[in-house]
Formats: structure tokens, C-alpha cells, sequence
């Protein structure tokens, strides 16, 4: 198996080939399926994706390669893109504004793109898996927790105020 994976056998978007070990093999889970992980990460890092019509393929391959090796694997770790690695490549960027950078996409894009990866994971997982990744409301876009987004002390004053009087509405007061 780590023979092959060192063989330039997988055909990339790019039209490359590359051995399975320098690329991004899709796998999905509960939170998100391999198709979505494969569309996401393709926007994440274009010279690791497989071409579509072998993506399924290769997802296939994932899912063996992590049932025959263990969860440290230095080869799986480096060729298994899960949703948990795209979630972990989004949150340590930190803001808005250096995904856009690293998308090369503009900022309306992004949200975009942002989006879609909400989306792309079960709604059930969603507040787990998905916290840290909510940007707040400064002109970069910081990607903060869901505890620092109900703190509050970045929502503009126009906003709080409008936030208190609705709150105070839907208490009666």
C-alpha cells in the first residue's frame, strides 16, 4: 500500500498525475459527505484534487486506507482529506478576509463559499462542528467562537440597540 501510494497513478483536476500520497483523497462522514469535502477542498488547495470522474474512486481507497491504518498514520494524515481537516484549514486562516486570500476569491465570493461549507454539514453537527469559524462583524471578518459571538462587545451600537429593543419587546417589557 505505501509502494503505491509513492506511484504517480492519480490523475489531478490540473490534468497532472500525482502518487496518492501528495494528494487529496475525499473521504466523508456523518457531518459531511465525500463530495462535498472533494468540492470544498478543490477551492482549499487546487494541485491536490482529484479529477472528478475518479474522486468516488478515491474515496473508496480513503475509507480503506483508515480502516487498515491507524488514526496517526503519517500517510493518511497527509492524503486524507476528511471533513475535520477542511474545517481545521478554515479556522486556522482566522478571518474572513484571509480566506478570501487564500480562495483568491472576492469578499462577496467567500461568504459565498463560506456558506456552502455550512451548509455542506449536517445540521445536526452544525453548532460542534462549525464553531470557530462564524465571522464577526470587523472589516476582516475574524472567525471567533459561538461563546464570543454571543458576548456581544463586537456588535456595532446600531445594532445592540435595535438587538434591546427587540429583546425587550418579546419580554413584554
Amino acid at each position: 500500500m505505501r509502494g503505491l501510494s509513492a506511484i504517480a497513478l492519480v490523475l489531478l483536476e490540473n490534468g497532472l498525475t500525482r502518487p496518492a500520497s501528495e494528494v487529496d483523497l475525499p473521504l466523508g462522514d456523518e457531518r459531511m459527505t465525500w463530495q462535498d469535502v472533494h468540492r470544498l477542498g478543490a477551492a482549499l488547495d487546487a494541485d491536490r484534487v482529484p479529477l472528478m470522474a475518479i474522486a468516488e474512486d478515491c474515496s473508496i481507497i480513503a475509507a480503506k486506507w483508515t480502516n487498515l491504518l491507524a488514526d496517526d498514520d503519517a500517510l493518511t494524515e497527509r492524503c486524507v482529506l476528511t471533513p475535520t481537516r477542511v474545517i481545521d484549514e478554515v479556522k486556522e486562516v482566522g478571518s474572513l478576509q484571509a480566506l478570501s486570500e487564500l480562495l483568491e476569491l472576492d469578499l462577496e465570493k467567500t461568504i459565498g463559499w463560506l456558506n456552502g461549507l455550512i451548509s455542506a454539514v449536517a445540521e445536526k453537527h452544525r453548532p460542534a462542528v462549525l464553531d470557530g469559524i462564524i465571522p464577526d462583524q470587523t472589516d476582516g471578518g475574524t472567525f471567533r467562537s459561538n461563546a464570543e459571538l454571543r458576548d456581544g462587545s463586537e456588535i456595532d451600537d446600531a445594532l445592540r440597540t435595535l438587538r434591546t429593543i427587540t429583546e425587550s419587546r418579546s419580554e413584554g417589557v
